[in-house]
């Protein structure tokens, strides 16, 4: 885990560093040494240049959502986003930007312009952006930017426990049959669960028996959901077809991120996961929102997931519909095969995609997150 950085911005004024500055912005490279590393936007294409004129990022005025879609497209690819110029407020594009930069190479700096700002970005989803790009000036600011800086500083980790620390959800583009690791998980309790929207999503190819989606209420915990591949006394089978729940719950995508059901569109593609974890990325064909019956299911599984032991064990819920072609699937490990929702007992057997992190807009992150 790199340092957190106090950036002066100079573009437009003489170079001026105040106490306590990393690095210096400017549009042209200084004719006398600075005192600190600079980086120089070019004016016309706003790209970032390093002082020996390597290219490092980009600066992006944030004026319109399409500046914060580019912004994220950028992440991966280069070492720093400026955010710049905002007109609104700054706080949720900078969270989106921060949630898509987690685990990655790119770091974010914003520009700020007050105290609250600076508070505001500092600590964003927990973890902040990595720079604050400030005027030379009021002293004020820069007092507070000194003190927040000091106070990040000192509370990361050295580089050589922080690397690695971030868990991220796996990719799997491009990739057929990427593992996804699954871990037992016990019934506590099944009730009902009112009526709601329920979202069915019919894919463009045919499942197998143990094969299904990954859903949740939440992201720490998603069930495999089995498709509609088995006959039932009045409905013939249906194995482009997952039953996934209401609109509230998350489906794991084919990138590895967590969506709502209610925001999946004809063209999405979802992970279609196996009883052994193997999987592949599905296209969905269409999404069918229906009210429905729902019930409620409660499981637990031991804390840590991802084969860790924690201690303890940590709970989940999914709702599905109280209908017979909805199956859950039961691990290798407990023999295999699935168990309709309407047969589900406390103590029957399934399997779950376990996380210890929450997500912000379905990318996991270190902040906190508690769902109940």
């Amino acid at each position: 885990m790199t340092s957190f950085e106090l950036w002066v911005d100079v573009r437009n004024t003489k170079a001026f560093i105040p106490q306590g500055a990393s690095r210096c912005l400017t549009r042209h490279a200084p004719s006398e040494p600075l005192d600190v590393p600079y980086l120089v936007e070019e004016e016309a294409t706003s790209r970032l240049q390093d002082d020996h004129e390597r290219l490092v990022g980009a600066v992006l005025a944030i004026t319109k959502p399409e500046d914060v879609t580019k912004a994220i497209n950028l992440i991966g690819s280069v070492d720093w986003v400026v955010l710049d110029a905002f007109i609104d407020w700054i706080q949720i594009p900078c969270e989106n930007v921060i949630a898509a930069a987690q685990g990655g190479p790119t770091r974010v700096c914003v520009a700020v312009e007050d105290v609250e700002q600076l508070s505001g970005v500092a600590f964003a989803l927990e973890t902040g952006v990595d720079a604050v790009l400030l005027k030379p000036g009021p002293d004020q600011l820069w007092s507070h930017a000194r003190r927040i800086q000091a106070e990040k500083n000192e509370k990361m980790l050295p580089a050589s426990e922080g690397s690695g620390a971030q868990t991220v959800f796996p990719s799997a583009v491009g990739k057929e049959q990427e593992h996804v690791q699954l871990v037992p998980a016990k019934v506590a309790e099944v009730v009902p669960g009112g009526v709601g929207d329920r979202v069915c999503l019919d894919l463009v190819q045919l499942l197998k028996v143990g094969e299904g989606c990954l859903v949740g209420s939440s992201a720490k915990g998603l069930i495999l959901v089995q498709a509609e591949v088995l006959a039932t006394t009045y409905i013939n089978p249906r194995p482009f077809r997952i039953n996934a729940g209401p609109v509230h719950s998350y489906v794991l995508m084919e990138d590895g991120s967590a969506k709502y059901l209610s925001e999946i569109q004809a063209g999405d593609r979802v992970r279609v996961v196996s009883a052994d974890g193997h999987s592949r990325g599905v296209t969905v064909g269409r999404c069918k929102i229906e009210s429905r019956p729902l019930l409620k299911v409660s499981f637990q599984w031991p804390a840590g997931g991802e084969g860790r032991n924690e201690g303890g064990t940590r709970t989940a819920q999914i709702f599905l519909q109280q209908a017979e072609t909805v199956c859950l699937v039961r691990g290798t490990a407990e023999g295999g095969g699935c168990t309709s929702v309407t047969r589900l007992q406390a103590g029957d057997m399934v399997v779950v995609r376990a996380r210890s992190q929450g997500t912000h807009l379905g990318n996991a992150i270190k902040a906190h997150v508690e769902e109940k």
